[in-house]
């Protein structure tokens, strides 16, 4: 099989759409607040060790326009 033949039959292969992920991560555990964006073209993933309380913290963040659109989920 040479490489034309293989890319052809690995873009013929029907290939899952990915799920868009936007979430503020709260763990108690490690005592931190994570901001994970897992979207089509783009992932990045941040973590915060805020002195404050974490949920609070969360709030803060969710209430900044840029992650309004994000889910809080507590761990």
């Amino acid at each position: 099989m040479n490489k034309n033949e293989l890319k052809e039959l690995w873009w013929g292969i029907p290939h899952q759409t990915k799920k868009e992920m936007k979430l503020i991560v709260i763990s108690h555990e490690y005592k931190m607040v994570k901001v994970v964006t897992d979207v089509k073209d783009y992932y990045h993933v941040s973590s915060h060790f805020p002195k404050n309380d974490l949920t609070e913290f969360a709030l803060n963040l969710k209430n900044h326009t840029r992650f309004s659109d994000y889910n809080i989920v507590c761990m």
